[in-house]
């Protein structure tokens, strides 16, 4: 589905949240800390953020006239600070569910925050041959130490499980964690895990349609078919572009709820959303062949044919020849 909204922030609120951003990702180019697969957006206290992020601004200007002040290398740093910026400021513009702090984001910026370090080695290189011993060895154990937390971190991702497992104790407010989590967990049947995960996703975004969405999944596998209903609605109404919602109330409506009319009521809202949504095709044939509509049945499954998926081939065989 769409990217969920994420919090009320005001345009003051993200100015300072990129500011924050920016500080957080210089400090991480060499002293990784609180690493996590998914970071969790601040939560406003009383309509103000965090006391640490309203320091950043004010950090990023002591940090511009430190360099002003400089003798040297400033050419060097203005790149290498401009490249990083111009890299990664795209990213912070867009509040995506999945995208704040991201440590992927930073990868390609980065390049212009180790030039700036490069040439600082290659300046002190040139001036002392002690300062070179020095730095030597501080840069070779960065290295051992960047390369062990590398190979440690990469146990993490194990499986999809042990991957969101560790992001939700890195960042227990994170709903998109719990979302993915729980679907990890209802691929290993795990339906109770599944549902608490999604429960709590929607604990902390009260938004977020897709945790709507899959718990709804779990209520109908469950069974618990007028709990799956609500929960497909309320994710229509959250994100009503979501051709998924449609298509598994319609199919709710269609196989447990008897109701045939607002099963194609649905069906055709997801066709309408998506043109190539093989499934909804070939469940909608379904219900029209049970309505006793077999011409428009056939049209369904012809395109399901023609989209490229093999389900309506013994239906096109049997009543479509």
């Amino acid at each position: 589905g769409n990217t969920q909204g994420i919090g009320d922030f005001t345009f003051a609120d993200r100015f300072i949240m990129t500011c924050y951003s920016m500080v957080v990702y210089c400090i991480r180019v060499v002293a990784p800390f609180h690493l996590s697969e998914v970071y969790a957006y601040p939560v406003k206290t009383n309509g103000y953020l965090p006391f640490l992020y309203y320091l950043s601004p004010v950090i990023i200007l002591f940090g511009g006239y430190l360099i002003c002040k400089l003798k040297v290398l400033k050419p060097e740093i203005i790149f290498g600070l401009g490249f990083f910026f111009i890299a990664i400021i795209l990213t912070q513009l867009i509040l995506l569910e999945d995208g704040y702090l991201a440590n992927r984001y930073s990868y390609l910026p980065y390049i212009g925050l180790y030039f700036i370090i490069a040439k600082g080695y290659e300046f002190f290189l040139l001036r002392s041959h002690k300062m070179k011993m020095y730095l030597s060895a501080v840069i070779i154990l960065m290295l051992i130490g960047f390369g062990f937390q590398s190979s440690q971190r990469s146990l993490v991702w194990k499986s999809t499980l042990s991957l969101f497992d560790h992001t939700v104790n890195a960042s227990p407010d994170a709903a998109f964690a719990y979302n993915n989590r729980g679907i990890a967990r209802y691929g290993g049947d795990d339906m109770e895990g599944a549902k608490s995960d999604y429960s709590m996703a929607i604990l902390l975004n009260p938004k977020y349609s897709g945790a709507y969405y899959n718990r709804g999944i779990v209520f109908n596998q469950e069974k618990e078919y007028e709990k799956a209903r609500l929960d497909y609605t309320k994710a229509i109404e959250l994100n009503p572009s979501f051709a998924s919602s449609y298509a598994a109330r319609g199919l709710l409506e269609m196989e447990a709820m008897g109701n045939d009319t607002l099963a194609l009521r649905d069906y055709n809202k997801a066709i309408e959303l998506n043109a190539r949504f093989g499934m909804a095709y070939y469940n909608r044939g379904i219900l029209k062949l049970r309505m006793n509509d077999v011409t428009a049945a056939c049209q369904d499954f012809w395109k399901v044919r023609n989209l490229g998926y093999s389900q309506a081939d013994e239906l096109i065989a049997h009543y479509c020849n």
